[in-house]
């Protein structure tokens, strides 16, 4: 979710700023997280799929981060690849 230009810098930017963070605080709660990993990982063996490199290392710190109930998952990225990959 992105703040517009006009909502960002107007008048009332932090009340949107407050909103949006409540909505999205909301929307994290309510997403089963374990549940997509386990569908997709279903998805892969079913289909006999093979990960690329980058994949695989995301898959990876998917499944650590379950393991050891990790709080977040921090990636560094250029480009928003790999943050979209995790």
């Amino acid at each position: 979710m992105i703040l517009a230009a006009e909502t960002a810098v107007g008048p009332h930017y932090k009340e949107c700023v407050d909103m949006m963070s409540r909505i999205l605080y909301e929307a994290e709660l309510n997403i089963d997280y374990e549940q997509k990993y386990q569908d997709f990982q279903s998805h892969l063996s079913s289909r006999s799929l093979t990960l690329s490199i980058e994949e695989t290392i995301a898959n990876a710190a998917v499944k650590a981060s379950f393991d050891i109930e990790a709080k977040l998952i921090i990636a560094f990225t250029n480009t928003g690849h790999t943050a979209k990959i995790v």
